[in-house]
């Protein structure tokens, strides 16, 4: 057995024993037990340690990706030297390393594009990061607005949500953009435990 073929079987073991006791607990139960970590830091050079992985789940990720947009190399660079950067996370839990999970285009006060993997919704990680993110950049710009941008496309349902739930509200005059004020960022999920590192 190769040693390829023995993580697979390892992972689907650990995914079954995860499986089994998200069957056997509440919710609350569940998560608690969980023991997740999301690892936050920022990338904003093409030059990084986590650019390439991030640059692929940008361009590869439909569900969970709240523009659908696809990406060059030379548009991405751009985009950081017009001051924009990534916030980049990475996900474990008791019985899994997710490695780099997501990836959040952000610039100036606007969440440009959201994009995570599908292997770690339902845990509260996507609201939590937001409201992370909020709090830092407000905290860093002395206060200020925010807005983000959401495009439906045909694979996009699982995350047109995703800023109604971080206290934004549609922009009634933009039916892409969403809206909210500074202050009073949504707690972090009491069961995630989140730190932010430079990269």
């Amino acid at each position: 057995q190769s040693a390829q073929s023995a993580e697979r079987d390892a992972m689907m073991g650990r995914k079954q024993l995860r499986e089994t006791e998200r069957a056997e607990l509440s919710r609350e139960e569940f998560l608690q037990g969980l023991h997740c970590s999301v690892h936050l830091s920022r990338v904003s050079s093409t030059r990084a340690e986590h650019f390439p992985r991030s640059f692929e789940l940008l361009n590869k990720t439909n569900q969970f990706n709240t523009t659908g947009r696809r990406w060059t190399e030379a548009q991405i660079a751009a985009f950081f030297d017009a001051g924009g950067c990534c916030y980049v996370f990475h996900v474990e839990d008791k019985f899994t390393r997710y490695g780099l999970v997501g990836v959040i285009l952000y610039q100036a006060g606007e969440f440009r594009q959201f994009a995570m993997s599908c292997r770690v919704l339902g845990l509260e990680i996507e609201t939590s990061v937001i409201a992370e993110i909020l709090r830092r950049e407000e905290a860093l710009r002395h206060g200020g607005d925010f807005s983000a941008v959401v495009i439906a496309t045909e694979a996009n349902m699982v995350c047109r949500d995703i800023y109604l739930r971080c206290g934004f509200v549609q922009d009634p005059s933009d039916p892409h953009r969403f809206l909210r004020p500074g202050g009073g960022a949504e707690p972090i999920a009491a069961h995630l435990a989140l730190e932010y590192a430079d990269a």
